[in-house]
This record gives structure tokens, C-alpha cells and sequence, in this order.
């Protein structure tokens, strides 16, 4: 039942932002939103591939921390590649444990770990994401807050946001502090994280935020000015809510969410979804197309040898 709703939900708050969207782009006209992008140069794309690239091998991260997690040790060769194929898919598909997981199945089983220690990986994975999500929308607001305020709207809903992640961030710490394990189902035994553990979640959660935002901000940036730390809050916020609804990859929720708290005129609207599209284009599908085809060769070399 519990499942029904949360998938309910994401599908209303899907449609919501579609339509949302659509009225955006209706405003400013297709053939407008085309020409726009049409326009982009290329050093922008070199730009975005290479922050695009960073951000992947910090995504390794996740993985090298859960390979310490279980006590295993491979090849940073290894990992990248398990890593990187299976972010391109949770990233744009949604839910890490699931596809992520299947996508780690295939690249860590051959490597002699167990189907249980994988699991593992995948939940430390998972906690990994939204641990690193919370501490970014935290920086966010601090840096927010300390700097110059390129809007003063919604400053309402940021404070009750940033209220529910701290309140989030104390309880999984108390929990973790307090006791041993956090979770035993039959086989299944996840022992807390150590500090250090903890540590390098929080710092590989910053570093995948803030060079995801980065790959956003070069693009937005050259089309409409913008405010660096006001831009990564309201990023943040898109980011949180997107990762809430568990929508693909926050697809249409993100975007929605983005253009109704970004403060913008008529004439800059059509810059601000340009920026989007591209960013959805280089950073979600770009890297989902390129993995299939990736996990599409290595199945037929496997079939063929």
C-alpha cells in the first residue's frame, strides 16, 4: 500500500511539473527555445563534457567507500568502470538500488564478491547519496546566507527545508553513535558506519553536489547572469525535492521546481531552459546512451567468446 502511494505520488508530482514546463515553453515558443540552442558554442560543450567527467570520478567515490565498507579492496580500473555504468542508469532511471544495483551485479560478481556483500554495497551506496544530498542543500544555505542574496522569495520554505535536513542529519548520527549495527534481516547484517566512514560520505556527497552544480552553472551562466551561491541554493532545493518524489532522475520535478524558484524575466526565459535541456541532455542522457552501448558490447563479446 505503502509502495502504491509513493509511486502515486511521484507520478502526480511528475505531471505537475510537465505541465508546469509546457506552460514555460508555450510562453516563450519552441522555434525560440530551438534557435537558443542551436546557438551554444562549442568550447561551452567541451566545458560541460569535462566537469561531466570530473564529476563521474568523483562518483567512484560512492563505490570505493563501499568496497571499504565490506573489507574488499580492486582495482581503481575496476571500480571506475562498475561505478560510472551504473550511475548513468540510477542517475537517469532513479532508484540506486535498483538499478544501480543490477548494473553493480554484473561488473562485481566476476570480481569474487558475494551477492550479499553486494547488496551491502548498494544500501551504503544508497545512504551514501542522500547523506552527501543533505550536507550539500546544508552548504547551500550557509553559503546562502553568508553571502549576497540574489532573491529573497520562498525564504520561508529554505528555512523549513534546511530545519528538516539538520533534524534528518542528527537523528542518522545519533542512531549510527548509539548503537553497533543498524540493521539484521536474516543473512543480512549492516554494522554502523565508523567515523572516518561517515567522513568520506559527507566529503564525496560535497564533491558530486557541487561539481553536478558546477556542470549546470557554466551552462546557465552563458545564458542568462546569475549569482553563484544564490544559484546553488536554489539548485539544491531542485536537486532535495527531485531525490523526494523519486522521479527518474527527478525528470520535469527538478526543472519545475528550478524555474518557479529562479528569479527570471519573460525576455531570460528562454536562456534558463535552454540551460536546463542541456544540462539534462550532457549530464543524464548523454552518459545513459553511451553505457547501454557499453553494456551492449560487452554482452555480445561474451556471447561471441
Amino acid at each position: 500500500m505503502l509502495d502504491r502511494l509513493i509511486r502515486f505520488a511521484g507520478f502526480l508530482f511528475f505531471g505537475i511539473a510537465v505541465w508546469l514546463i509546457a506552460r514555460e515553453i508555450h510562453l516563450v515558443g519552441w522555434h525560440y527555445l530551438w534557435q537558443t540552442l542551436l546557438e551554444t558554442p562549442g568550447w561551452l560543450i567541451l566545458t560541460i563534457l569535462t566537469v561531466v567527467s570530473l564529476n563521474y570520478l568523483i562518483l567512484s567515490g560512492y563505490d570505493l567507500l563501499a568496497l571499504r565498507y565490506i573489507n574488499c579492496k580492486l582495482p581503481y580500473t575496476k571500480v571506475l568502470e562498475a561505478s560510472s555504468i551504473s550511475f548513468a542508469f540510477s542517475n537517469t532511471t532513479g532508484h540506486t538500488y535498483a538499478a544501480g544495483g543490477a548494473v553493480r551485479y554484473l561488473f562485481y560478481r566476476p570480481q569474487g564478491i558475494s551477492r550479499l556483500n553486494i547488496l551491502k554495497m548498494v544500501i551504503f551506496d544508497t545512504l551514501s547519496v542522500l547523506i552527501g544530498l543533505l550536507a550539500s542543500f546544508e552548504t547551500a544555505v550557509l553559503l546562502h546566507s553568508a553571502g549576497t542574496r540574489f532573491f529573497v522569495a520562498h525564504q520561508f520554505e529554505i528555512n523549513n527545508l534546511a530545519i528538516l535536513t539538520i533534524i534528518l542529519f542528527l537523528l542518522y548520527y545519533a542512531f549510527i553513535i548509539n548503537r553497533k549495527q543498524i540493521l539484521k534481516w536474516r543473512k543480512l547484517t549492516l554494522r554502523a558506519p565508523t567515523g572516518k566512514e561517515s567522513v568520506g560520505q559527507i566529503l564525496v556527497g560535497l564533491g558530486d553536489n557541487i561539481t553536478l552544480f558546477l556542470c549546470f552553472y557554466v551552462i546557465l551562466c552563458f545564458f542568462v547572469p546569475t549569482h553563484f551561491t544564490s544559484a546553488f541554493m536554489i539548485f539544491m532545493m531542485a536537486q532535495t525535492i527531485g531525490f523526494a518524489t523519486q522521479v527518474p532522475g527527478g525528470l520535469g520535478v527538478f526543472e519545475g521546481t528550478f524555474l518557479s524558484l529562479f528569479p527570471h524575466t519573460l525576455a531570460q526565459k528562454a536562456g534558463i531552459l535552454a540551460a536546463l535541456v542541456l544540462f539534462r541532455v550532457f549530464y543524464y542522457f548523454i552518459p545513459f546512451i553511451l553505457s547501454g552501448i557499453y553494456l551492449g558490447i560487452r554482452f555480445l563479446k561474451r556471447k561471441i567468446s
